[in-house]
């Protein structure tokens, strides 16, 4: 299960594509959004979900974007023996050598996961989002996903909904 948390409006999704603490399926469920809670109350909402999801004898797993208001999410989670929870930095260095970041590198393992069959809810507004950012290559000739800045400067839509599937898809298969 993935968890992502922003500052700016307090919105928080939490997404999960099935039971269990690993990612093993084809479908996404749709993500669970919160509003205006702190980071105590979106790690309970987290826990509850975990639960509803857990299978018998298997420890949730809980990836937390931990920048900024999801960090405070992630730290009272691995206070809790009820899940294993893990923190992301999406702002860090790639665990594959053609990705700048992290970031560039979730990009296109959704993409990556979209194509070997992953399906997502039919949602007009998320689908023009996934299709917004280009592509360049660094000079290591790494890959580098458009900022979200650059997005928007072009006029095109940034949003949350890409945001979430793209740290949430890939954040379950780090």
């Amino acid at each position: 299960m993935g968890v992502a948390c922003d500052a700016v409006g307090r919105r928080h999704a939490i997404r999960s594509s099935r039971a269990g603490s690993a990612i093993r399926g084809k479908k996404a469920f749709a993500p669970i959004v919160l509003h205006s809670l702190d980071a105590v109350q979106v790690a309970g909402k987290v826990l509850e979900v975990a639960r509803q999801f857990a299978i018998r004898g298997e420890l949730p797993l809980i990836r937390v974007d931990v920048i900024g208001v999801g960090a405070g999410v992630a730290d009272f989670l691995r206070y809790n023996n009820q899940v294993e929870c893990v923190g992301v930095n999406v702002a860090n260095a790639a665990t594959i050598e053609e990705y700048a970041l992290l970031r560039d590198q979730l990009w296109f393992g959704l993409q990556k996961w979209l194509k070997d069959g992953g399906t997502i809810p039919s949602d007009p507004k998320l689908e023009a989002e996934l299709m917004a950012p280009t592509y360049a290559f660094d000079v290591r000739g790494r890959i580098k996903v458009e900022p979200k800045e650059k997005i928007k400067e072009r006029g095109r839509p940034p949003g949350h909904r890409k945001r979430d599937w793209r740290e949430m898809r890939g954040i379950w298969t780090l």
